[in-house]
């Protein structure tokens, strides 16, 4: 069984249980409609808490989420710093040319001027824009390429490649 991960729960909000979450997916309504099962990793023991979603909410750039029995502070504390999953396999196709930024990371860059010049280290979303941060391979420097078509020119999640367009200077 494939995981995904949606996030990770920051602080709570309130005394009714509802927690922060820094999310890195764009369906945070649907991943965390009322009713749908996640899974709450502990970060040091990688054990599984399943839960199910009682409320959802978003709200400058966070989403808050409370879960069935846990609607106090003193019963949801505990998970703080856990990470929210949902099982791969139980998720809908994405559309074309929309990728789980599970799936991007690790996969090496390569473009026509520099040859395999990295991987992505991690997939940022800056104020609504994606942006894949890129780790050099030749002096372990990182750079962030905006992920448009303008930069992304192939995505091969199978053969875990990505080919970048370049503009001179990103690396130096």
């Amino acid at each position: 069984m494939e995981y995904l991960s949606l996030g990770r729960i920051i602080k709570t909000k309130g005394l009714k249980g509802v927690v922060k979450i820094i999310s890195c997916t764009e369906f945070g309504a649907q991943r965390y409609k009322k009713g749908n099962v996640v899974y709450l990793e502990n970060p040091q023991t990688h054990e599984m808490v399943k839960m199910t979603v009682a409320y959802y909410n978003q709200e400058k750039g966070f989403d808050y989420v409370s879960f069935e029995g846990f609607e106090d502070i003193n019963l949801i504390e505990p998970y703080l710093q856990y990470y929210v999953n949902v099982i791969k396999e139980d998720l809908p196709p994405l559309p074309k040319d929309t990728y789980y930024h599970d799936d991007l990371v690790g996969c090496v860059c390569t473009s026509q001027e520099e040859g395999e010049f990295g991987v992505v280290n991690e997939v940022l979303n800056i104020l609504g824009r994606k942006s894949l941060k890129i780790k050099l391979n030749k002096n372990g420097k990182f750079i962030q390429v905006p992920f448009v078509n303008n930069f992304i020119k192939n995505v091969d999640i199978n053969n875990k490649k990505i080919e970048v367009s370049l503009i001179k200077g990103m690396i130096e």
